[in-house]
């Protein structure tokens, strides 16, 4: 604030510029009060958040868990599932080899004159 009294101003307006100067100094104060106040309860919200989700994360955490134990458990029942469906397919190939095998065994004792074995025969 400029020296008013070396301007020729009167008592009364240097009281009232310094009046204004205070009033201005205690509006910061008062706005910086206010902005403190608004900060700390920001501040205590950011704990708050921070707090829940410390919290929140190791649910997270065991629902990401679990659901990889059921992806993990579905690949291994798909895995015996396949097994078995590979299994039950050899047993039906290897019982068509075989059935195969017996005819091919009867056609060539035929040609060959051998006696054949039927079920006829055998009552």
């Amino acid at each position: 604030m400029p020296d008013l009294t070396s301007t020729g101003a009167t008592t009364a307006q240097v009281a009232k510029a310094a009046q204004r100067g205070v009033h201005a100094l205690l509006e910061n104060i008062q706005a910086s009060e206010r902005l403190g106040e608004l900060l700390n309860k920001v501040g205590r919200q950011l704990l708050s958040v921070k707090k829940r989700l410390e919290t929140i994360i190791p649910e997270v955490e065991a629902i990401d868990i679990n659901r990889k134990q059921y992806v993990l458990q579905d690949r291994r029942l798909a895995l015996k599932r396949i097994a078995r469906e590979s299994e039950a397919y050899e047993i039906r190939t290897q019982y068509h080899r075989n059935v195969l095998s017996e005819l091919l065994s009867e056609i060539s004792r035929l040609r060959s004159g051998q006696p054949v074995y039927t079920e006829e025969g055998a009552r």
